[in-house]
């Protein structure tokens, strides 16, 4: 068996969602939501979609952090995006841009 970075992805994604639905989000998931989100998003930039799932679970779960802890959690993801906008000159990487660009 292979691993490529979409395995390593998915268990990503995996790892948020497990995060996402436990009954409280304190301590422990917090950390771990600032490590994994970030790594995630650097392997595969389309799954930054797991990061609405965290906000809607801090806001509805009772015995949360406070939105302050989370989003200073989810802040390296948000530089992160935002360094890959900046380099990229858009949401794509430039190879992809080139390969994929439409003419008008």
């Amino acid at each position: 068996m292979w691993l490529c970075t979409d395995n390593t992805a998915w268990l990503g994604v995996l790892a948020i969602l497990l995060i996402a639905l436990r009954p409280v989000l304190t301590g422990a998931p917090i950390a771990a939501v600032a490590v994994i989100v970030p790594a995630l998003v650097s392997v595969r930039q389309i799954h930054a979609w797991t990061i609405p799932f965290l906000i809607l679970a801090m806001l509805t779960v009772s015995g949360t952090a406070s939105p302050a802890r989370m989003a200073a959690a989810l802040l390296p993801t948000v530089m992160l995006i935002g360094w890959f906008v900046y380099t990229w000159h858009g949401l794509e990487p430039p190879g992809s841009q080139a390969h994929y660009a439409v003419s008008a």
